[in-house]
């Protein structure tokens, strides 16, 4: 007989017809219905009785529909965390429990609620949002022909493009950014802030849009490069824009947010500008995402990447910049990847790529979750995520401070990084050779 933690179920706020399940293994034929895999819980959702052995509960309140995994490292983590949680069954109720993770409600009020990261981070466990859908598990798959371009020969154009860019633009644009107050999601200086990118995003030439998500929050920058030849195919390239500070909902505590994350938005950013000064064309379109959110759990780029997915836009892969700037000390400079809500092949297919831009930058694999890329993971589109380090973003001695300020980052890294990141978005979306100013000089 299995036990209570297998068999639940939640309704959906959305659609009183439907409910949610849990179940110790994944169940032959409900691919469509399944929410994800988180330890030993495996999510679904399903007309009342349509999958056998279901328990309903509800949804506890709103955000995420209500919904997070807590994950242990340690069984210490567990017992501290399950006292904190006993206290405060009215605003985060756990549903779900074994030893090592737990699912509670909570929804917005979570993370303030527990003192804890919204999307990963803490010390001895994970914290992540759930999706408010079902997911796409591996609903598409990564052609061959597109695997073949990080094969392709060392590429003298890329190598060029690479070599051009310039380390002090990319400091530039971190030290702008973290001299706003703060750019916490709710807060009007974020809306300032995605207005000064859009504005320098139309300047390079790009398409620039907002997407609003929801009333309370700054909106989401995208930009958008059309491809030549087949401009249906989209490389997605994303980094959150908001920040925060101790206090994760903060309208005005300092939040300079200059590692997390004006370091993967100033990434980007030098990517566009040097596009569009070697007036580069390319194979795919690109989209350039600047996210809010994120400090909340992933809500911008959740709401983007289900927007596109319902739509069936040709995501063909997402790469994802946050935090690039702080370097371990008394260790060689390493790019990080993260090695779970990932395309794991692609992963390591880039990985064999930056050596052959970015000459002695080191790459390792860094368990630490999560980033936006886990939303477009989450809508069945390939996803690799880029990280500073090895190590995990607690690491970061002043990681969610009012000190993350430049003078902590690597100006050396900051570059290096960046440069990794150019190569992989110029190989995938498929550079013409016939670009202007393409060639050596």
């Amino acid at each position: 007989m299995r036990s209570w933690l297998f068999l639940a179920a939640l309704a959906l706020a959305a659609d009183a017809a439907e409910e949610w399940c849990a179940s110790s293994t994944e169940i032959a034929g409900a691919e469509k219905m399944h929410r994800g895999t988180y330890n030993s819980f495996s999510l679904y959702v399903a007309a009342p009785g349509l999958l056998e052995g279901c328990y309903p509960f509800h949804k506890h309140v709103s955000g995420n529909d209500g919904l997070w995994l807590l994950q242990f490292a340690t069984n210490e983590k567990f017992d501290e965390m399950k006292r904190k949680l006993a206290g405060m069954q009215n605003v985060v109720k756990v549903i779900l429990e074994d030893r090592q993770a737990v699912i509670t409600g909570g929804g917005d009020a979570l993370p303030a609620a527990l003192g804890v990261d919204a999307c990963g981070g803490e010390k001895g466990m994970d914290v992540i949002p759930l999706p408010r859908s079902a997911v796409k598990k591996a609903s598409k798959t990564l052609s061959q022909d597109f695997f073949k371009r990080g094969e392709q020969p060392h590429n003298p154009a890329i190598q060029a493009a690479v070599d051009a860019m310039a380390p002090e633009r990319i400091i530039a644009v971190i030290h702008l950014l973290s001299q706003y107050n703060t750019r916490n999601s709710y807060s009007d200086e974020l809306v300032q802030a995605a207005t000064w990118l859009e504005r320098m995003y139309t300047t390079y030439n790009f398409t620039v849009e907002r997407m609003s998500f929801r009333g309370d929050m700054a909106p989401n920058v995208v930009a958008t490069k059309l491809g030549k030849t087949h401009p249906e195919k989209v490389i997605v390239v994303g980094a959150h824009l908001d920040s925060r500070a101790t206090d994760v909902n903060s309208k005005t505590q300092r939040a300079p947010g200059a590692d997390d994350n004006a370091s993967g938005c100033s990434a980007l950013l030098a990517i566009a500008e040097i596009i569009f000064e070697r007036n580069l064309e390319f194979d795919y379109t690109i989209k350039f995402c600047a996210f809010s959110g994120e400090e909340q759990g992933l809500l911008g780029s959740a709401a983007l990447a289900k927007t596109w997915s319902d739509a069936d836009m040709d995501i063909v892969a997402m790469f994802n910049a946050d935090m690039l700037g702080w370097s371990l000390p008394n260790k060689p400079i390493t790019l990080g990847f993260k090695d779970s809500s990932v395309n794991i092949e692609l992963t390591e297919e880039i990985r064999a790529l930056v050596p052959q831009y970015v000459t002695g930058l080191n790459t390792e694999y860094s368990h630490s979750c999560c980033s936006d890329y886990l939303s477009f993971y989450n809508e069945g589109f390939a996803a690799v995520g880029f990280f500073e380090n090895d190590a995990t973003a607690s690491a970061y001695p002043h990681y969610h401070t009012s000190t993350d300020l430049q003078m902590y980052l690597d100006s050396v890294q900051l570059h290096l990084h960046t440069q990794a990141l150019a190569a992989t978005v110029l190989t995938y979306a498929g550079m013409a050779s016939t670009s202007r100013n393409a060639s050596v000089q």
